[in-house]
């Protein structure tokens, strides 16, 4: 953005990336809408899911995957910034470049976070244990979350991160 490396670090090493740019550029999710996987074949590879300033979305038994995971800006699986009544259920995140799900600075109200597998196994890992330190990110003004039975493997941190004044209900997670 304002050249960073250059500005700050001119005599750091250049390397050469290889990376899919469509896991920084989310599929963006409308009010009134619903995302419901049948079986096994709702799966979303590359990209994840944008929410902002919406409200009544479900997104429901899909799985996102494969969004850079050999990179820590690779992208977020779902991010939610300024929504309301949002219902994340029955969904599976894997090889997730950045946080699986995200809150952003506008409060999101009214979100269900239910019945999911976050999966941070990664190879990439920056404590080289196989677990993924980023995971969920929730710090928006006044954030209201239910989160109820997920399953929140191989992380190792921000599982989840909650800041500022968020109200967080965790259940049996």
């Amino acid at each position: 953005k304002d050249d960073w490396c250059n500005n700050y670090q001119p005599d750091a090493p250049k390397v050469d990336v290889s990376y899919d740019k469509a896991g920084l550029n989310p599929i963006v999710v409308n009010s009134d809408k619903s995302i419901v996987g049948v079986g096994a074949n709702g799966v979303i590879k590359g990209k994840g899911l944008y929410i902002k300033g919406t409200k009544n979305i479900i997104i429901q038994n899909i799985h996102i995957t494969e969004l850079n995971p050999q990179y820590v800006w690779g992208g977020d699986a779902i991010t939610l910034d300024g929504a309301d009544l949002v219902w994340i259920d029955h969904v599976t995140t894997s090889n997730i470049g950045r946080q699986h799900i995200v809150l952003g600075t506008n409060a999101d109200n009214r979100v269900s976070i239910t019945n999911n597998h976050i999966n941070g196994e990664s190879q990439w890992s920056a404590t080289c244990d196989g677990h993924q330190y980023w995971s969920m990110y929730f710090t928006g003004s006044s954030d209201m979350i239910t989160m109820k039975n997920n399953y929140i493997t191989k992380t190792s941190g921000r599982a989840p991160k909650v800041a500022g004044n968020t109200v967080l209900h965790a259940v049996n997670n």
